[in-house]
Parts: structure tokens; sequence; C-alpha cells
């Protein structure tokens, strides 16, 4: 049971870690103004994703869902960026599903 309570964390947490790491990354090479207000946003609504998941709050995905809808909605418009946004949406979008349904069967269980 901790195994499982121990990996569904760390599950819930790598989208948010690997977002500051990024924007962390972006600070360094290029400065704080080099990273647009929206990408903090971004950030912030999964770290308070992982943290409402990991109170076994399965809702808390619905900020995950959103932050895909976000992506899928920038890759429909030209931004100037090299890759395209909305297949890594709709990535973040299952992720996250997946995310709120493993939380909503680990709250079942307790």
């Amino acid at each position: 049971m901790r195994t499982k309570r121990t990996v569904s964390v760390i599950m819930y947490f790598i989208p948010a870690a690997i977002m500051v790491i990024c924007d962390l990354i972006a600070v360094e090479a290029l400065g704080f103004s080099s990273v647009h207000p929206a990408a903090w946003l971004i950030t912030l609504m999964l770290v308070i994703s992982a943290f409402l998941m990991y109170q076994n709050r399965w809702w808390g995905c619905l900020l995950g869902v959103a932050v895909g809808f976000v992506f899928v909605y920038m890759g429909t418009r030209e931004t100037g960026q090299i890759i395209n946004e909305s297949p890594i949406g709709v990535l973040v979008c299952g992720y996250y599903l997946i995310c709120g349904i493993i939380c909503c069967k680990m709250k079942d269980k307790n």
C-alpha cells in the first residue's frame, strides 16, 4: 500500500517538476524576464494540481487538464515556437485524466 502511494505521489509531481526545471533553466540562461508570466502561471497550476491530488482530491487533475487545453490552443496559433504544442497538450490532458482516475481509486480504498 505504501509503495503504491509513493509511486502515485511521484507520478503527480513529475510534470510540475519538469516545468519548474525548464523555467529555472530559461531564467538561468536568459534572465528572469525571458519567461512569460503565463509560463509561471502554468507551472503554478501544475504544482497546485499535484498537491491537490496528493491530498486525495481527484478534482485537482482538472488544473492539469486545463494546462493541456492551453497547450492545445497554443498549438493552433502561430506563436513562433519551434515545436507545435498541440500534441503535448493532448498528452498532458490524457496524463492528468489518468492521474485523476488513479487518485479517485486510491481515495475509495482509504
